[in-house]
């Protein structure tokens, strides 16, 4: 599982580091200098294989040209037993470069814009052959930017409905804002104030409603866009370098790719890793403690293996939750005598001491 995320920093001019840039902030935060990075992931447990710290306006293909290489090198040498590995990509990365670099290499499995392919986006649901679990789906071979593919066009009722929610909510709440704005002129306008119409325009919904101005107040319409979006809701187009992959074989491997979206948000969770703010401002300490973070990703997500080897399954949150509970008390007597315990431990606490054999450390604390 391959993708990439950003961080931003709270870096201000003069600006020592190379690395921190602005750019497309994924946190929305575009006017704060960025950091890149690059993660590959296992697919079972979202171990990390592969990062890659990168400049925070570097373009997701183009960071991922440099780097396909030495990715595929790393891949090879987490899994040496594995003849077919499998590369699951962002639709970011898509490029007909990189699809060459890629090619007789390794496989990999992504995601298209069915925008892009308007014959397939507004097929019949008539015309979808098959189901896999949740989803209906239309298979097909087609070229991709030169390359052979298998293309599975899926279609989910529930992702339907989701989207139809978002667009409704996201519409409504532009309507809220028009109408707190048109409440504060202190002269009712006589026509659609300029600024209204700016705040319009400046909205991700802005093609989907129109404003009129009717008896001094705002009167809102829905443009024929709604109804053209709503023709691709609930669809995705996903794609193989594989042409004679199965549909149900592609549509499992793309939505693995969560694993690597959890991954980032364990990242940039305050309460476990906590990379964001990075209080470092040139690009040898970046460097040095994005690794440091990644490396603290390697060891929650082996600690959780671990524990569910163990027959101990539980979430990182939880893992945490049940060691920090664990305390280093020092009991002192008097002056001349104290001793050092650990804290009483649960069945479970008790299970994942043993399994994480802390029992050396705790012979080094209760030393004296």
């Amino acid at each position: 599982m391959y993708d990439t995320t950003n961080f931003f920093t709270y870096i201000e001019a003069p600006v020592r580091a190379q690395l921190a840039r602005t750019g497309h902030n994924k946190d929305a935060h575009h006017h704060l200098r960025q950091v890149g990075l690059a993660l590959c992931v296992d697919k079972a447990w979202g171990i990390p294989l592969f990062h890659r710290i990168y400049r925070g306006n570097a373009h997701d293909s183009k960071t991922f040209a440099v780097i396909v290489d030495e990715l595929i090198a790393a891949m090879r040498a987490g899994f040496e037993s594995v003849e077919d590995l499998v590369l699951v990509l962002d639709k970011g990365n898509n490029s007909k470069a990189n699809f060459q670099k890629l090619k007789g290499k390794i496989k990999w499995v992504g995601s298209l814009v069915p925008s892009q392919y308007p014959g397939l986006r507004t097929r019949p649901l008539e015309d979808f052959e098959g189901r896999f679990e949740d989803y209906r789906y239309h298979r097909l071979t087609r070229k991709v930017m030169g390359v052979k593919c298998t293309l599975v066009l899926t279609y989910s009722e529930k992702l339907a409905r989701k989207q139809e929610h978002s667009l409704h909510n996201g519409i409504e709440k532009l309507k809220t804002q028009i109408r707190e704005k048109w409440a504060a002129y202190k002269r009712t306008p006589k026509k659609v104030p300029a600024g209204v119409e700016t705040l319009r325009k400046e909205s991700r919904y802005k093609d989907y409603l129109a404003i009129d101005c009717q008896q001094g107040q705002p009167l809102f319409s829905t443009t024929t866009a709604v109804e053209e979006k709503k023709k691709g809701f609930g669809r995705n187009l996903l794609f193989s370098s594989d042409a004679k992959a199965e549909a149900g074989w592609v549509i499992t491997q793309y939505h693995a790719k969560d694993r690597v979206e959890d991954d980032f948000k364990l990242l940039k969770n305050p309460e476990l890793i906590r990379w964001r703010p990075s209080r470092h401002w040139t690009d040898t300490k970046l460097r040095a403690f994005g690794f440091c973070c990644v490396m603290a990703l390697v060891l929650i997500r082996v600690m959780e293996l671990k524990a569910a080897q163990a027959g101990l399954a539980m979430s990182p949150a939880v893992l945490k939750e049940e060691l920090c509970d664990l305390k280093e008390i020092i009991m002192v007597y008097d002056t001349n005598k104290a001793e050092t315990q650990i804290s009483q431990r649960s069945s479970i606490q008790q299970r994942l001491w043993k399994l994480f054999r802390l029992d050396a450390l705790e012979s080094q604390l209760t030393r004296h």
